[in-house]
């Protein structure tokens, strides 16, 4: 098992490229992502990290992707699990 930093950005990127969290804005995403990592033994090693995409900002937009966002540190044993929770979040 490998340690890995994966933050907000990511995980609020991923999810609404597949079509889910449209209906919940980014802070209230990120607090549901913090308390799922954090019951599982995640540490937040940044906050309001600027976020940097390879985006077009129509698109950003469109994603409604956050401008800043919490970085974590965690297994990454957890990946799996952490997107199929990310899969039921509308």
């Amino acid at each position: 098992m490998a340690t890995i930093k994966m933050g907000n950005k990511e995980i609020i990127l991923y999810m609404r490229q597949a079509g889910n969290g449209f209906n919940t804005n980014n802070a209230y995403l990120g607090k549901l992502i913090w308390d799922w990592l954090c019951e599982r033994g995640a540490n937040k090693v940044g906050e309001r990290v600027p976020c940097n995409y390879n985006l077009d900002e129509e698109t950003k937009i469109a994603l409604r992707l956050p401008k800043n966002a919490a970085v974590f540190e965690f297994d990454d044993n957890l990946l799996p699990a952490l997107y199929k929770y990310l899969s039921t979040i509308n």
